[in-house]
């Protein structure tokens, strides 16, 4: 079974990532219209509509994201998997950067809208992280962190803490 897996499914990994990326921009840049907007929004509502597996997982006790709402869930998981793919020494923050400049891509003559789209979003994220920091530390307040030590406690409160 670990041989097939290893032979079907994670030697793919970047063949399917590179199929989905293909599949959605030929359907949203073709000629051809296969989707109309109503259909594209039903689309995101079902894609988003995800399992939130980083809460599954026996004794990981996942700071999951306090906002409930699908696109925050979706966004967690999201980031769950490239965190999890991602090697302890390749640096996040070019491909959180990146992820931002896809999201809100434009035409380079709306350059301006773009910056200030981004700067109004590092207020919501200063705000957020301020929520994030009381959320963990709750917890551990509340000692709701099941089957971690204190070193474990620490260490996840650095991802937490300011920089």
């Amino acid at each position: 079974m670990i041989e097939r897996i290893r032979d079907n499914r994670i030697k793919e990994f970047p063949e399917r990532i590179q199929d989905l990326i293909d599949d959605i921009m030929l359907v949203h840049y073709s000629d051809q219209e296969f989707l109309d907007s109503d259909e594209w929004d039903q689309l995101w509502k079902e894609l988003i509509d995800v399992d939130q597996r980083s809460d599954k997982i026996p004794n990981q006790n996942i700071l999951t994201p306090i906002d409930s709402s699908n696109e925050a869930q979706f966004g967690f998981e999201l980031g769950r998997i490239l965190g999890l793919l991602t090697s302890a020494d390749s640096p996040v923050e070019p491909l959180i950067w990146g992820i931002l400049q896809g999201i809100l891509a434009s035409g380079a003559k709306d350059v301006e809208g773009q910056i200030d789209v981004m700067e109004y979003m590092i207020l919501q994220f200063e705000n957020r992280i301020e929520e994030r920091r009381q959320e963990a530390e709750n917890i551990v307040k509340n000692k709701s962190l099941i089957n971690e030590s204190s070193e474990d406690v620490e260490e996840r409160m650095k991802y937490v803490s300011p920089i």
